[in-house]
């Protein structure tokens, strides 16, 4: 099961947002995912909470100050490996300023 928590409330990027994780449901049948959509307000008390007692796989958050908190608190896994398996660093660099700390 893949459990991914999304700030995305305003109609259009949550429906765009929806689309893809549809299209991910389509391309593998196999896993069972939940998409938890939350208030764009609410998100930012809610996101402390679920952090720190029944984290999802995935969850959308800022980028910058708004992340590094939580990578300090050791609330957010470092990435780098997908990055390099996939050969992200090309194909998605101008991303990757967005889900990196420090390089």
């Amino acid at each position: 099961m893949l459990v991914i928590n999304s700030n995305l409330s305003d109609p259009a990027p949550k429906a765009a947002f929806a689309e893809v994780v549809e299209g991910f449901k389509a391309a593998n049948p196999d896993i069972e995912v939940t998409l938890n959509s939350f208030d764009h307000e609410a998100y930012k008390t809610a996101i402390r909470n679920f952090l720190a007692s029944d984290a999802p796989d995935v969850c959308l958050w800022f980028a910058g100050n708004r992340m590094k908190f939580f990578v300090d608190e050791g609330l957010f896994l470092d990435i780098s490996d997908v990055w390099s398996d996939y050969d992200l660093n090309n194909s998605m660099s101008a991303a990757k300023s967005a889900v990196s700390v420090d390089g």
